[in-house]
């Protein structure tokens, strides 16, 4: 997760009845075929979720940057990630009452690749088909390192991945890959808690309540603490859940709070759990309780302030990360595309990540920092897992008059890169 982030598409969920791959994953290294189970980068090509994608995992933070750098249409996506039909190299596929193919044909000529839309998104290279993926076809995507931005050579060997696609063999079953905040110290005010789970299938989107749990330090069930909402805080992806604490039991002066009192206690702990059977899209449960132990700390109510935040700038000629440290946890998802940093020269390639419970932010670069003054642009949406923003409190009574100035959008924090002494 703390790969650098620094484009997104969308794509939408699709039903178990699609079409599923069967994954005959084979990497080409020095124009040998191994096997796929090593370290290290990796293809995947992924037909449960609309319109299917391939995605190179594993590739390091120079690399990302340098490719999320580029224009959305420029040749340098598809010379480095390129997706055929490849016919004649996997057995031919019999259908009743359909002639079967020559049995002698081989392995065939790469042609041209397919067309599609390319990102990098949470340290992810993705391609996405325009036209998707057809059952009964082999697929052959290719990965070539490109160099780096600075002129660096390539890091990393090319891979190559052959998948068919038929209607047996469906992918590994979905699990949990991260719960934010990620602290086991949380605010007794907390109002949001994320699930992120591996993007191979999506998970069962309905009566998600029913598998979500809060416990006490006692083992007693927490009755309704979360705001069980008709419509599911699923991302764009669907491989991420936003649970809601009750507001009503967070914010000060609220009738629930009154009755039921408030979730979290400061100084209790907790544990949050995931039921091993919540099946995913096929019908699969997760096969394994998740849960997260967190000790509630007294309520926080107040507002990131950067003023009060720590900026290490880099030292110019180096790739020292430039880092703010905000002194508190902030939202990771907010985090990841709240900041950014402008003045930088046209081509200047650079990557950010989240680290240490959320605390510290840090933008690499993938060639050395060059001199000069910039500034850091941050908005003012960003939370910290209290629902306080930058731009105003979580607990404001909106029928008092003294209501907190408007903030801009923005704000901008000025920074300089100095030379070596």
């Amino acid at each position: 997760m703390n790969q650098p982030v620094r484009a997104s598409t969308q794509r939408t969920r699709r039903s178990a009845a699609s079409a599923v791959l069967r994954s005959l994953c084979v990497s080409c290294v020095t124009g040998l075929f191994v096997g796929c189970e090593a370290s290290g980068p990796r293809i995947d090509i992924n037909t449960w979720v609309v319109p299917g994608v391939a995605e190179v995992h594993g590739l390091d933070e120079a690399t990302l940057a340098t490719i999320a750098a580029w224009p959305i249409h420029d040749e340098r996506w598809k010379q480095t990630l390129a997706v055929y039909v490849r016919p004649g190299l996997f057995e031919p596929i019999h259908r009743p009452g359909v002639p079967a193919p020559p049995t002698d044909v081989g392995p065939q000529p790469l042609t041209t690749p397919m067309i599609g839309r390319y990102s990098v998104v949470d340290g992810v290279l993705r391609f996405e088909p325009r036209f998707g993926w057809e059952k009964d076809r082999a697929y052959e995507a290719v990965y070539t390192p490109p160099p780096l931005a600075d002129g660096s050579p390539p890091i990393g060997q090319r891979l190559t991945t052959l998948t068919h696609l038929s209607e047996d063999n469906p992918p590994p079953p979905a699990r949990v890959v991260a719960i934010h905040p990620s602290s086991d110290r949380l605010p007794e005010n907390l109002l949001r808690i994320y699930v992120t789970f591996a993007p191979h299938v999506q998970m069962r989107m309905g009566d998600v309540y029913r598998y979500l749990h809060l416990y006490d330090e006692s083992g007693r069930k927490i009755d309704q603490p979360f705001l069980e909402l008709p419509e599911v805080l699923w991302d764009t992806y669907g491989d991420r859940l936003t649970i809601l604490f009750d507001p009503g039991r967070v914010k000060q002066g609220l009738k629930p709070r009154e009755v039921a009192g408030p979730v979290l206690v400061a100084g209790k702990r907790y544990t949050f759990v995931i039921d091993a059977d919540w099946p995913d899209g096929l019908g699969r449960p997760l096969g394994k309780r998740v849960s997260k132990t967190f000790t509630a700390t007294k309520a926080d109510t107040a507002q990131p302030d950067p003023n009060q935040w720590k900026i290490k700038t880099p030292r110019a000629g180096t790739r020292e990360p430039l880092t703010i440290d905000f002194l508190e946890s902030l939202d990771y998802w907010i985090l990841l595309g709240a900041i950014d940093i402008e003045g930088l020269p046209d081509g200047f390639d650079w990557g950010r990540s989240v680290k240490h419970s959320e605390h510290t932010w840090e933008a690499t670069p993938t060639q050395p920092w060059p001199a000069g003054r910039y500034e850091l642009i941050v908005d003012t949406s960003l939370e910290d897992p209290s629902g306080n923003s930058i731009a105003r409190p979580f607990e404001v009574d909106l029928e008092k008059p003294d209501q907190p100035d408007k903030v801009a959008k923005f704000i901008r924090i000025p920074i300089v890169i100095e030379s070596k002494p």
